[in-house]
């Protein structure tokens, strides 16, 4: 990063607004059609200001992700750090996910769109982005295997019971990120409950 300010606080305060205001035009535009002068513009800075905190367009866009993956990160904790049981702390990850993915609902999409669509981002970009949110469902994975290897479930290994849930996790977060799920406090309530009795767990 080229950051030529004498002040550090306001290089800070800067690069903050540009990403915060690069994430709205994006989720707006679209990634291919957002250039670095609508964001400029967007962002009230000079048109050359951007490149002095990102090379690209491209790696903007990765700290944009970088930027949710680290509020996901703080909702991972705080449910894991809940004073309760697993399928509690399981049913309040799902709600706040799910909240934060409904309020973000354009960047997710266009996360997986960029991923798939061979134009506009690098490979190495897309494999970057790709290992930043596999290293979130290592997250879940791990939360998981801490709650299987104090419980027996009947006819289930540790290994399928993750696999099983991350299948299912996965899929009701896209279904939320694509709009067939509204309600989040449903959503969870309703995956946990199919998960207990997948598990044969009253």
């Amino acid at each position: 990063m080229n950051v030529h300010s004498i002040s550090g606080a306001l290089d800070l305060d800067k690069r903050k607004r540009i990403i915060e205001k690069a994430g709205i035009l994006i989720s707006r535009k679209g990634y291919y059609e957002a250039t670095m002068r609508d964001i400029a513009a967007q962002a009230g800075v000079a048109q050359g200001t951007p490149y002095l905190y990102f090379k690209n367009k491209e790696e903007m866009f990765i700290e944009i992700i970088l930027s949710l993956l680290k509020d996901i990160d703080g909702i991972f904790e705080d449910s894991l750090s809940l004073a309760a049981g697993f399928w509690t702390r399981m049913e309040n990850l799902i709600f706040r996910l799910g909240v934060y993915l409904q309020k973000h609902r354009e960047i997710g999409n266009m996360i997986q769109a960029v991923i798939n669509e061979p134009k506009g981002i690098g490979k190495k970009g897309r494999q970057k982005i790709k290992r930043m949110i596999d290293s979130r469902m290592e997250k879940f994975n791990s939360m998981f295997d801490s709650f299987t290897g104090k419980e027996k479930i009947k006819n289930y290994t540790k290994d399928e019971m993750t696999r099983f849930s991350g299948i299912v996790v996965e899929g009701v977060l896209k279904r939320i990120l694509d709009g067939t799920e509204k309600d989040p406090r449903s959503t969870a309530c309703f995956t946990v409950k199919c998960l207990r009795s997948a598990f044969g767990i009253k």
